[in-house]
């Protein structure tokens, strides 16, 4: 019987929570792109807030803007953990990208003990990093996108609650006026 080799100092990624609306762009692999909100990120993935989830396994184009710079990869979309919350894996990620994000990430103990694994360092192997995350030069319509997604402000979610707050409003007048009505027939 085969043991799995023991990781006894085995630490988990440090997450960081952009401290503010962090646009992410997704190229899907039919081709088409959509929008969402990176809501925590780490070197090994993250969580995406996204108007519609996408299939569980699927693996978009993910590029996002940190303060370090931007990130660009292949990430595996994971089970969804609500109805607008998906989180990701990084599959492949470019040296460069993956210099960006541990340095995006204050005192991540990866970026001082780990080998990392990198597109460039899985040359040889069975799942080698797309040619097009080892050059960003056929990237520029789908960066030209990404800019458009950063330059619009981020949607204001309190016209929403105001205005559920008033259809909540208006449907509870309207359920004891109803409720009152034959009581107000009989006086």
């Amino acid at each position: 019987m085969n043991t799995l080799p023991q990781q006894p100092h085995f630490h988990r990624p440090a997450r960081v929570r952009p401290s503010e609306f962090t646009p992410a762009v997704l190229r899907i692999e039919d081709g088409s792109c959509t929008s969402g909100e990176l809501e925590l990120f780490s070197l090994t993935g993250g969580l995406l807030s996204l108007p519609r989830l996408l299939d569980q396994g699927s693996r978009p184009k993910l590029m996002f803007l940190t303060q370090t710079g931007p990130v660009l990869g292949v990430a595996e979309m994971l089970r969804p953990v609500s109805w607008n919350e998906q989180p990701f894996r990084f599959v492949a990620l470019h040296e460069n990208d993956h210099r960006r994000l541990s340095a995006a990430i204050p005192g991540s103990p990866e970026t001082r003990t780990a080998p990392v694994e990198t597109a460039s360092s899985k040359v040889g192997r069975t799942e080698l990093a797309p040619p097009s995350l080892l050059s960003l030069d056929c990237e520029t319509p789908w960066i030209e996108k990404y800019r458009t997604a950063v330059a619009t402000k981020p949607p204001k979610r309190i016209f929403r609650k105001i205005f559920f707050g008033a259809l909540t409003a208006v449907a509870l007048s309207l359920g004891i006026i109803y409720t009152l009505q034959p009581h107000l027939i009989w006086w």
